[in-house]
């Protein structure tokens, strides 16, 4: 059984209203059992079985009823009976996949009928790359077969999303290290965590890209703990600085501060090693010099 199309001036045609119900399915049902040329082989229990497998009727009557409407043309050939629907290929368009047919043609007059017979015109449009045998034609045949050849999909190129390598002037901002530190990076760590975070991205093959590099900066603080287990371990080399020195250290820090603004104070800072002290210290004199101006 095939697939095959059905169009609704089926059901107002007066002739076929004539018919029994029961003949008018069969003859639906024929268009589907007959092969791509509209023949069958006439055996009413093979038919009765495909398209009436649970009704009782009588098959053999219906299929003459339609004969004697010349909806179908019952013809012999060496014996064996076939059957074909003659006006077929004006209704149906078979899939070009389809098999072809194994039934004999009829023959151009019947002897037992003065209809002559419409032998349709063979369908030459087969793959005959295809094989028959594994053909799912049979299976899903579309009403409408479009033969036009249908072009290579184009691919399209993937929009850009701004995303782009390290920046040559990407630096630590006083923003990224307040972050940093209020995220439990040790405040004389973060110059050398952002390094790191460097190094990272410089040897990553392929090198990574971001939008937002401040904000892939941040996830990393975030992973911290995850990846930086060995880092946080590492210590900051110590600059052994005399004490008579320190003094002049301080001076230098406080001139960072009121010339160069936070951030170059905090890398100076994280630099010197300076502690918590020292930076109150350095501080609380940019504050007395600021009153005093």
């Amino acid at each position: 059984m095939r697939s095959r199309n059905i169009k609704p001036d089926f059901f107002l045609n007066e002739d076929l209203s004539e018919l029994d119900p029961y003949a008018r399915i069969l003859f639906i049902g024929l268009w589907c059992y007959a092969d791509r040329e509209g023949r069958f082989e006439w055996r009413p229990k093979r038919i009765k079985a495909a398209i009436f497998p649970y009704e009782e009727i009588d098959i053999t009557c219906h299929l003459m009823s339609l004969h004697a409407m010349t909806l179908i043309l019952q013809y012999n050939i060496d014996g064996d009976l076939f059957g074909v629907i003659p006006k077929f290929k004006k209704h149906q368009h078979p899939h070009p996949h389809e098999a072809k047919s194994r039934i004999p043609p009829p023959p151009v007059e019947n002897s037992n009928t003065s209809f002559m017979c419409e032998i349709p015109q063979l369908n030459q449009c087969h793959d005959m790359s295809c094989n028959v045998t594994k053909c799912q034609a049979d299976i899903r045949i579309p009403d409408i077969i479009n033969n036009t050849p249908h072009s290579p999909p184009v691919k399209k190129k993937r929009k850009s999303n701004g995303a782009h390598k390290w920046p040559k002037d990407f630096s630590l901002t006083s923003a990224m290290r307040d972050y940093a530190i209020n995220h439990m990076i040790d405040p004389k760590k973060v110059v050398l965590f952002f390094e790191d975070f460097k190094d990272w991205a410089k040897s990553k093959t392929p090198e990574p890209k971001y939008k937002d590099w401040e904000a892939a900066f941040r996830t990393r603080v975030n992973k911290a703990p995850e990846y930086g287990k060995q880092f946080l371990k590492k210590e900051i080399p110590k600059i052994n600085i005399p004490k008579p020195n320190r003094i002049n250290l301080l001076a230098d820090g406080l001139k960072a501060l009121t010339t160069k603004g936070k951030e170059e104070f905090y890398k100076f800072c994280d630099l010197h090693c300076l502690t918590e002290q020292e930076v109150k210290s350095i501080y609380a004199k940019a504050e007395a010099e600021r009153s005093k101006n």
